[in-house]
């Protein structure tokens, strides 16, 4: 089974590309800490998804998310964090215990770690326990550097990820391409499929979404279309 796991969630812009049927996810994992981004990430409409509330950690308890719903929030105090986002007790649930109970080594696994500093953490548990060679590939995204208090583990960060051979970092990817950091490390890692006409068409259509994001979606697709021939008939 070809499995995507998204660790960072938030409102589901990884899902949004992860879901499209040429990569072939037979089941996608979403972990996201915060309560209203679980509501939004709830909406998707895919018998794939399985969204999880918790952040993962090299041990399980409580902690403090700071910014709680924004894009950059944090379990760190000193990581720079939008004005207006409130703080949140969330459940952290230990990386590796998660992996135990939701992941098979046997699967063909995809991982994305893009999770405000906690990846640090998240990996170094996963190489103690043997498990980051349950993936085919990691997408690191190295949050760390943002954070005063945990900038001096880059460099290790860094010497694992390249001792463990899987991972990509995505601010290479960054650099590389528009397209978006998911969408090229997804092409360049996992190995295309066919996907069936009845798939296709599900996700063109934008069946997958919510209703109102389905309709914002195909609002926006008749302007382009619609666009081009205002100007020709304004001239």
């Amino acid at each position: 089974m070809r499995v995507f796991i998204d660790v960072g969630g938030h409102h589901g812009q990884s899902l949004l590309e992860a879901l499209h049927p040429r990569y072939g996810f037979e089941q996608i994992h979403t972990i996201e800490p915060s309560r209203a981004c679980v509501e939004r990430l709830q909406q998707f409409r895919d018998r794939r998804i399985v969204v999880h509330h918790c952040g993962l950690g090299k041990a399980g308890g409580e902690a403090v998310l700071h910014g709680a719903g924004h894009k950059g929030a944090s379990l760190f105090l000193d990581k720079p964090a939008a004005a207006g986002f409130d703080d949140e007790t969330i459940r952290v649930v230990d990386v590796a215990e998660w992996m135990r109970a939701h992941v098979s080594p046997a699967d063909e696994n995809y991982l994305k770690l893009n999770c405000e500093g906690a990846e640090a953490d998240i990996l170094e548990r996963m190489a103690d326990a043997g498990q980051a060679g349950w993936f085919k590939g990691i997408l690191l995204s190295m949050d760390i550097e943002k954070i005063p208090s945990q900038q001096g583990r880059t460099a290790s960060i860094k010497a694992l990820a390249q001792t463990l051979g899987n991972v990509s970092f995505r601010e290479s990817y960054i650099q590389r391409s528009t397209r978006g950091s998911l969408t090229v490390w997804l092409n360049d890692v996992v190995p295309a499929v066919t996907p069936s006409f009845a798939s296709r068409v599900r996700y063109a259509l934008g069946l997958h979404l919510d209703g109102a994001s389905m309709i914002r979606q195909w609002k926006q697709r008749i302007r382009a279309v619609v666009a081009p021939f205002r100007g020709i008939r304004s001239n």
